[in-house]
């Protein structure tokens, strides 16, 4: 049985009007839950043309590769950065690499831009990232 609402023996909440109690069993539960699938059935394959191929329907645009970035790929956003900084992109890669853990030494800028890694991790802490290379190579600010 599934139970659908709060007794002492254990807890339920119920926001769609289900009766106290019910077979645990789809065919019970499935058209209170989905309404709509329950009422149309699923769709066919289309069947085999003669010759064993299936006929041909409207044809679906196909999606379009990302543009292809060589292997010195850094994104725009970053290039200014780098130089104002003083600091190298293998630099940054290695902050990177030790403390996020996601992203190991051999992962593209791409992946990380695509990801969104580069607008919502790197730009927002490139401070400490600058710091953390500084730090690391024993440079002094003054």
């Amino acid at each position: 049985m599934v139970y659908t609402s709060h007794h002492p023996c254990w807890d339920a909440k119920n926001r769609l009007g289900l009766p106290d109690e019910l077979p645990l069993d789809f065919d019970a539960i499935g058209p209170r839950l989905f309404p709509a699938e329950a009422a149309a059935p699923p769709p066919a394959p289309p069947a085999p043309a003669a010759g064993g191929m299936a006929p041909a329907g409207p044809e679906q645009p196909k999606p379009t590769p990302p543009p292809e970035r060589d292997e010195g790929y850094i994104p725009a956003v970053l290039r200014p950065l780098l130089e104002r900084s003083e600091v190298t992109e293998r630099e940054v890669r290695e902050v990177i690499a030790k403390r996020q853990k996601i992203f190991p030494m051999g992962t593209t800028w791409q992946v990380m831009e695509d990801a969104g890694f580069v607008e919502g991790w790197v730009l927002p802490f490139w401070d400490k990232i600058v710091r953390m290379i500084q730090d690391s190579r024993g440079d002094l600010p003054f």
